[in-house]
């Protein structure tokens, strides 16, 4: 499972049905299953982690220009209070860069990374 999707202890979740049900990972059970409190009803349960994804918050999506290269990049809250950690997933439209100027990673590839605080 790539950084992506990982479902982590203590991280807001939602189930793919549609329903908007949310949920806090509590703990794992036995892979790929994973124990959830239900924020609606303070209920547990066990669920498939291929059935939750991570909920994210007012995400934006920009264009960026790096002297890595291109890419097309969102930005999304990991809070619903719209502050503090962020994620941020760049698709890249040329090849990603090194500093000397060599090809690092070919055009198309994803990167991920968390950005905390303010």
């Amino acid at each position: 499972m790539s950084e992506e999707f990982d479902i982590k202890i203590g991280r807001r979740v939602r189930h793919v049905d549609g329903d908007g049900r949310t949920a806090i990972v509590r703990r794992f059970y036995a892979y790929p299953l994973v124990t959830v409190e239900w924020e609606g009803t303070g209920r547990e349960s066990t669920e498939n982690m291929a059935y939750l994804v991570p909920v994210f918050y007012k995400i934006t999506v920009s264009e960026m220009t790096h002297y890595r290269g291109k890419a097309i990049q969102a930005t999304a809250y990991v809070n619903s209070n719209r502050e503090g950690e962020r994620v941020v997933v760049s698709k890249w439209t040329t090849p990603i860069r090194t500093e000397g100027g060599q090809i690092e990673q070919p055009a198309g590839t994803i990167t991920y990374r968390r950005i905390t605080g303010a």
